[in-house]
């Protein structure tokens, strides 16, 4: 997220809920700022309009009930009239497998990709333009990206780590046993893959202005 102080230098703010993973703040630059925000709670008073820019990304595990539209109205907030929104999103709707040999059998990736189809709870990320542009964004537009060939692989390894954060999370929950599936599931995938097979997800990277 970011606020343009002058024509050359802008002030760049990270907002999440948990920090634990960024560096330092001795180890940023001078104009990056990290601050502790709920994405599901309104926004800090001093945070309202202040952004020219507001970049978000990978919420698809933890937009509720299928509907972004919460989170959607605490980003409009954020953003002073005519600010831009950039959301980055997983496209599980159109996910695939790919293999070098169309023979090989993937029943573990094919149970990943599957419990991401189930009761199309992830289908919200394709409808991203809609939903905007009914919490009162304007010029709502999607792109859709595919993987390149050269990434395959690495894209794929990305996805099983996802996973295993899943089933981590799982574990904290208590839900041990969902969470073991979950861990087995993964080690196989990762076999299938060394053989020549990939999870492929499409992004979809979704752009809307708030009006004047």
């Amino acid at each position: 997220m970011s606020q343009n102080n002058s024509q050359t230098e802008a002030q760049l703010d990270g907002l999440d809920y948990n920090l634990e993973q960024a560096p330092h703040q001795a180890w940023l630059p001078q104009n990056v700022q990290l601050r502790h925000w709920n994405v599901f709670e309104d926004p800090p008073e001093q945070l309202l309009g202040k952004y020219d820019y507001v970049h978000t990304r990978l919420l698809v595990l933890v937009v509720e009930a299928k509907d972004p539209r919460p989170i959607i109205r605490n980003l409009f907030k954020l953003l002073k009239p005519g600010g831009y929104l950039q959301w980055d999103e997983l496209d599980t709707v159109n996910m695939a497998i790919k293999k070098v040999d169309q023979n090989q059998h993937t029943p573990a990736l094919d149970q990943l990709r599957d419990w991401s189809w189930a009761d199309g709870r992830h289908d919200w990320t394709v409808k991203l333009p809609d939903f905007l542009t009914e919490e009162g964004f304007q010029d709502a537009t999607a792109d859709f990206h595919g993987d390149p060939e050269e990434l395959t692989r690495a894209f794929t390894d990305q996805h099983l780590l996802t996973a295993e954060e899943f089933a981590e999370g799982l574990v904290k929950l208590g839900k041990k046993e969902t969470a073991d599936k979950y861990f087995r599931i993964v080690e196989e995938a990762y076999e299938e893959e060394v053989l020549g097979a990939a999870l492929c997800v499409p992004r979809v990277v979704c752009t809307a202005r708030k009006p004047l």
